[in-house]
Formats: structure tokens, C-alpha cells, sequence
């Protein structure tokens, strides 16, 4: 059973990463918002975060915690957060300003 959620972490990342550099060459093409913090929601949640947040609890339950790792997993965690927020606000309502005051609030 371990094994088969194993791949399906591994195809989740390589889904992201694919999915998130194709929304940044999108947006490089395009110069658009939503193309670009979508891109970087994906890579950094999907490739850094997510990855990095497993390897932060491997290391605690091993009883070698690496101190630096939880943090910073979760630093690229709320950066994924605050760069969806933007890009949906941007991209379904961006002449809402009720919403552009739930996105800060949200960051």
C-alpha cells in the first residue's frame, strides 16, 4: 500500500512541476498574471513544498529533525498560497475590489 502512495506522490510532482513550467513559459510568452502565479503555485507547492514537508516529518520520526526544513517547506507552502489567491482574484474577478480585500486578507 506504501508503494502505491509512493507513486502517486511521485506522479503528483511530476504533474506540477510539468503543469507549472508550462504555465511559466505561457507566461513568459503572454506576460500575463494569472499565468505566472499560477505556474509558481504549482512548482512551489507540488515540487518544493509538498516534498520538502515529507522529508521534515521522515526526519522527525527518524529522531534526526532537521530544523530548517519544516519552516522553509512551509514558507513555500504559503508562498504557493498567496500566488493562487492573486491569480483567481486576477483571473474570475478582477474588477471585484471586495475582492482584492479578501485576497489581502487571505495573505
Amino acid at each position: 500500500m506504501l508503494q502505491i502512495l509512493g507513486i502517486g506522490v511521485l506522479v503528483m510532482i511530476v504533474a506540477d512541476g510539468v503543469v507549472g513550467a508550462r504555465l511559466l513559459m505561457l507566461a513568459r510568452r503572454t506576460r500575463q498574471l494569472p499565468e505566472f502565479c499560477f505556474g509558481i503555485s504549482f512548482l512551489f507547492l507540488g515540487v518544493v513544498g509538498y516534498p520538502l514537508s515529507i522529508a521534515a516529518r521522515k526526519a522527525a520520526m527518524a529522531g534526526a529533525p532537521i530544523p530548517e526544513l519544516r519552516p522553509t517547506a512551509l514558507f513555500f507552502q504559503d508562498l504557493s498560497s498567496l500566488a493562487m489567491f492573486i491569480a483567481t482574484w486576477r483571473t474570475f474577478r478582477p474588477a471585484n475590489r471586495w475582492l482584492r480585500h479578501v485576497m489581502w486578507a487571505g495573505v
